[in-house]
């Protein structure tokens, strides 16, 4: 003859049951919620036809000659792009922010670098070579392109 639990042993399995389930799910929110926590952290691609701004779901890719002029904001840590154009029904021309506080970069050279190529945007086809990398490292240790870097490359302010 089989032996089967009483009433009081089948409870303790089903609550063990629940606090396993409760413990897994909890874990599992908790990751989920670290996971988009830092891929929510925006990618930036400069390469010759223009900056892309990657976040977790949308795109936007600015062509450096659609750059008007930068504006930092400091409160959030935001690059600003204003785009050229005309204003549609009298408003204010189109923008693109690029939220600082989610990037590992100097705001400044990041800003000094952007503003250099809308203002040289033929200075872009040399992104991804060997000189131009060694021109950005110079404009790192030369004080965010202050001296020799600033001379070859003029800033867009």
């Amino acid at each position: 003859m089989p032996i089967t639990p009483s009433g009081d042993e089948a409870e303790i399995v089903r609550d063990a049951f629940d606090w396993t389930f409760a413990a897994v799910m909890g874990v599992s929110v908790l990751l989920v919620t670290v996971s988009l926590f830092f891929l929510c952290r925006p990618r930036l691609v400069l390469d010759p036809t223009g900056i892309t701004i990657q976040h977790l779901v949308r795109q936007h890719t600015v062509r450096w000659d659609e750059i008007a002029y930068l504006r930092r904001i400091d409160r959030p840590a935001t690059v600003r792009l204003v785009l050229t154009g005309s204003a549609v029904f009298g408003l204010a021309q189109e923008t693109v922010d690029i939220p600082l506080g989610w990037l590992f970069v100097n705001p400044d050279f990041l800003r000094a670098a952007i503003g250099h190529y809308a203002a040289q945007p033929g200075d872009a086809a040399a992104i991804g070579t060997a000189d131009e990398a060694a021109w950005l490292v110079g404009m790192i240790d030369g004080d965010l392109g202050i001296g020799s870097a600033s001379a070859r490359h003029p800033l867009n302010d």
